[in-house]
């Protein structure tokens, strides 16, 4: 990942696939930014291949469908020599500060409680900045940057609220915590079972026992809470206070899960790789649920004065669900 700088926070480097900006009326938003503080809504992707969207590719196909996206791009600004590190904690820990990864002790990944993993305990975020400027802050999803103290957390660093998880990964129904205590030896569709293991979902400052009980037991997938604590966010917020909302989707980091009815689109469903099927499954989520937060914005009549950044959060291979 480059390197950024947010001593000015109208400038921001990109990264999503190489990088989207967008806003509905981008030439608009830049004349009048000095009047008026945009609202900035920040988008990660785990694990997004530059292929998985149907505007990278040459021939379209039917198992790439992302009319959100592709829209997103077609108003927006895309670059496309953005990069970003092979691994999740680096990348994040990078855009939150604004050091490259060498820089913030982060060259690879780390065991969230690790008192050494994360953000460095002194350093600045851009939610810090954000909030200093006046900025309501937000982060909704996966978080990855440390979690040994209260400092170490969202809500430690400059985000007045935040729901997700503090791991690496974890199951998309009932939220157990995959890769550590043995959850990423147990398969990528049926979690662990027993109290030893960790269930990783957090809102702000305590655990969101109830949110991820209802998961498990209602068949609630973890990305659709994402998508009902957004619309809490966005139906309570004066639209007059500028937003900083960092939505960190669990998507499409493993273990790959992805809801039934995505994988039974007959298009989808066709494909005959498992992996690639659930895999495809997802982003085909992912983009609804983008299509369904842009839609909010516009009702809340946020978007014309809202700077979207979306990046990849690392890039790496997919293994086929055998061998996790």
């Amino acid at each position: 990942m480059v390197g950024i700088s947010f001593l000015h926070l109208t400038v921001l480097i990109v990264e999503f696939h190489g990088g989207i900006c967008s806003t509905s009326e981008a030439p608009q938003l830049m004349k009048s930014s000095a009047a008026s503080r945009p609202h900035i809504l920040h988008v990660i992707v785990d694990d997004f291949g530059w292929g998985n969207v149907n505007y990278h590719r040459e021939i379209p196909s039917p198992e790439v469908v992302t009319p959100n996206m592709d829209a997103l791009v077609g108003v927006g600004v895309m670059l496309s020599r953005q990069y970003v590190h092979p691994e999740c904690t680096p990348s994040r820990v990078s855009f939150l500060t604004g050091r490259l990864p060498m820089h913030s002790g982060q060259e690879g990944l780390c065991s969230p409680g690790n008192v050494d993993c994360g953000i460095p305990y002194e350093a600045t975020t851009i939610a810090d900045k954000m909030a200093a400027a006046g900025y309501a802050t937000a982060h909704v999803g996966k978080w990855d940057s440390g979690t040994a103290t209260p400092r170490h957390t969202p809500h430690g660093r400059g985000f007045n609220t935040s729901l997700g998880y503090f791991g690496h990964g974890n199951y998309q129904w009932g939220q157990i915590e995959w890769g550590a205590n043995g959850g990423g030896n147990a398969g990528h569709v049926h979690p662990p079972v027993g109290p030893q293991f960790i269930r990783d979902l957090w809102d702000t400052d305590r655990p969101a026992v109830a949110l991820a009980n209802r998961s498990r037991d209602e068949g609630v997938y973890e990305e659709a809470l994402f998508w009902e604590r957004m619309q809490t966010i966005l139906g309570a917020h004066d639209p007059s206070v500028p937003l900083f909302l960092s939505y960190c989707a669990r998507i499409a980091h493993y273990p790959i899960q992805a809801p039934r009815a995505y994988q039974q689109t007959p298009r989808i469903a066709a494909i005959d790789v498992p992996h690639r099927m659930v895999y495809h499954a997802q982003i085909e989520y992912l983009d609804s649920q983008l299509g369904n937060l842009t839609a909010l914005y516009r009702a809340k009549g946020m978007w014309a004065n809202t700077l979207m950044v979306s990046q990849a959060g690392d890039l790496r291979e997919i293994p086929a669900l055998s061998s996790m």
